[in-house]
């Protein structure tokens, strides 16, 4: 699910889990980049309506119906 909403260096970072040395680079990058920290968050906010609570509620509810059917 995580990279269906997090596109990496578009609207975050994905890093390969376990992996403390990426975790700590991307953090870094982070860190000391304020540019980057504003347009990452900047193009995660267009998403956030497709994937608030009653989006998804509804989602869910039309994948049951079809199933129910």
């Amino acid at each position: 699910g995580i990279p269906d909403i997090v596109h990496h260096n578009t609207n975050g970072y994905l890093v390969e889990p376990k992996n403390s040395d990426k975790i700590y680079d991307a953090i870094e990058k982070l860190y000391l980049d304020e540019d980057l920290r504003k347009r990452l968050s900047k193009e995660a906010f267009k998403n956030i309506d497709n994937f608030g609570f009653e989006k998804m509620a509804d989602r869910y509810e039309k994948i049951y119906m079809e199933i129910k059917k």
